[in-house]
């Protein structure tokens, strides 16, 4: 259709995005290359058949989520380091505790044990946390951005193996800050 003779019968000129429905049979790619030639030169118009436009949308929602991963990174970073001051704290804060303890007969080994323990349970508490969070979070972007940006929903897949994953590396991290 003519842009102005959709502006005068729809009073619409910020129309920037039209979906073309075609009949069944009529090749996609021959409509694409005609579309193509007749904005050449007169309209600045980007044409994608529908497996184009969602393979775009998916390298938008994928870059998307490279820019979170990054996010990720610099994240468990500022919590390794709040993990380390939380344990320093926790110590210094019950230094006379620690010190009753084993003034009556702890051992270090029991104490050490005190402190490792509590820093698994943070671990542990952090990645329940983080993980109900990371999905409530995910799953909100990849419906609303995609249903924003591309018209559909994108599933959404909880990635249980990457969670599993980090509750070794996590407590670990979370027992050498404790040590």
């Amino acid at each position: 259709m003519d842009r102005a003779l959709y502006k005068k019968y729809w009073g619409d000129d910020a129309v920037d995005f039209i979906d073309v429905d075609l009949n069944p049979g009529v090749d996609q790619l021959a409509l694409k290359h005609e579309v193509e030639r007749l904005t050449a030169g007169s309209f600045h118009a980007f044409v994608y058949t529908n497996a184009e436009f969602k393979r775009w949308i998916s390298s938008l929602v994928d870059q998307f989520f490279t820019l979170n991963y990054m996010q990720l990174v610099v994240a468990v970073m500022i919590a390794i380091l709040g993990i380390v001051n939380t344990l320093l704290i926790s110590v210094s804060e019950r230094r006379r505790e620690i010190g009753i303890v084993r003034a009556i007969g702890g051992l270090r080994s029991q104490i050490r044990k005190l402190v490792l323990l509590e820093a698994v349970a943070v671990a542990v508490v952090g990645v329940i946390v983080g993980s109900v969070a990371g999905m409530l979070n995910t799953m909100f972007m990849s419906h609303t951005v995609s249903v924003v940006l591309a018209g559909y929903s994108v599933p959404f897949y909880f990635p249980w193996e990457f969670v599993l994953l980090s509750v070794p590396v996590v407590t670990a991290v979370s027992l050498a800050a404790g040590w």
